[in-house]
């Protein structure tokens, strides 16, 4: 959890970024951004939920689609291996 704070205060704050990186991050970059540091964390349920505001703001956000179905998808088989269960 601290990761994901210190990582959400850093872009709030603006921190200095990688050499030729942009400073100026968008909305939905953020979210995406946060979304990843979700994931990292294991907690792939606000990750999905971060992805969609991403694509609520830029529809044709790219790696957010993907990573919705990849979510989707080791969900559903999760769900698979419930029921067998």
């Amino acid at each position: 959890m601290r990761g994901i704070a210190l990582a959400l205060g850093l872009l709030l704050l603006g921190a200095p970024m990688a050499a030729g990186a942009e400073k100026d991050v968008s909305a939905a970059d953020f979210l995406y951004r946060l979304a990843a540091e979700y994931r990292k964390a294991g907690r792939n349920d606000e990750a999905m939920h971060e992805l969609h505001k991403v694509l609520l703001l830029n529809p044709d956000h790219e790696k957010a689609k993907r990573n919705v179905a990849v979510l989707e998808q080791a969900k559903a088989k999760e769900q698979e291996r419930a029921i067998e269960e």
